[in-house]
């Protein structure tokens, strides 16, 4: 392993040498993992906690983004004299493979075709994510971690990871999450993608070539309807829904269509549905255009 310095955007890099094999089947090797640490490892390096970001996350816990230049996203909970006091821990947290803020992930070119992956990116898994991080105690020497701690998908990472290497951590504190998805939880992240991907801009996940965002993107339905509180009927306004180092794969390496892995009872007769509705409105305007 090796670290490096990404001084353009001031991100700590580890960039990782041996083999990772992911669930998909796929393996990948020297691929970087961004990261960033708060606090001091004592000397016998048992003072350390690993934090697991969520979903829209990254590895900046605490103080200044440098990135956004905003507060890190649990900068009430992890500082000085806080919850998790760095006075007194040693507090590492990583971009997960599959991020996009450093860590190996579709935002990163394919040395086989020097293009950016996009959709050709390898399908990552939680487990895949904490394998990758547990090089993070390599690196840094640490035989056991005082603690690990996330919330939501940082809450799945740290089941995963105690289950993976239940001796590498004294205590283990997941937030808010499950071990795994309810039906409806995959029905809105199915009908996330849908919406994604139905958009004109999508251009099939190649929309960086036409220097466009799918305006999808940006409105992220799913999340409004799992993450906030529903409205009223005839409340809810526009104004509520719109806002406006390089890895090497293996030889032969074959990488999954979005979905492929996803082929669960609730998907299916979702997507079906999705075709229907489809289907219907487009008869609709047939038989209209007719009658004109």
């Amino acid at each position: 392993m090796a670290f490096i310095m990404n001084k353009e955007l001031n991100l700590k890099t580890l960039i990782v040498k041996k083999p990772l094999k992911l669930d998909c089947g796929k393996t990948i090797n020297d691929f970087p993992i961004a990261y960033e640490t708060y606090g001091t490892l004592n000397e016998e390096k048992d003072n350390a906690i690993l934090v697991f970001h969520a979903l829209t996350g990254d590895q900046f816990v605490t103080g200044l983004n440098p990135i956004t230049n905003k507060d890190g996203w649990w900068s009430y909970a992890v500082g000085p004299d806080k919850a998790i006091d760095t006075n007194k821990y040693f507090v590492i947290c990583s971009n997960v493979i599959g991020g996009c803020l450093g860590s190996f992930g579709p935002s990163h070119k394919d040395p086989n075709t020097q293009k950016v992956f996009g959709t050709n990116f390898p399908v990552i898994t939680i487990n895949d994510m904490v394998n990758a991080q547990n090089n993070l105690l390599d690196h840094f020497g640490i035989e056991k971690l005082f603690s690990i701690v996330g919330g939501s998908m940082g809450g799945m990472q740290v089941l995963q990871f105690i289950s993976n290497f239940p001796d590498k951590a004294k205590t283990v504190i997941p937030i808010a999450c499950t071990s795994n998805h309810s039906a409806q939880n995959i029905a809105f992240n199915e009908l996330g993608r849908q919406a994604i991907t139905a958009d004109n801009n999508w251009n099939g996940g190649d929309y960086n070539s036409k220097d466009t965002i799918p305006a999808s993107m940006r409105r992220a339905p799913h999340r409004k309807l799992s993450y906030e509180p529903h409205p009223l009927p005839g409340i809810m306004s526009e104004d509520d829904v719109a806002d406006d180092e390089v890895p090497v794969i293996e030889e032969g390496m074959e990488t999954m269509d979005i979905g492929e892995e996803i082929e669960v009872e609730v998907q299916d007769p979702l997507e079906a549905a999705l075709e229907r509705a489809e289907t219907a409105e487009k008869e609709i305007a047939y038989k209209d255009a007719e009658i004109q």
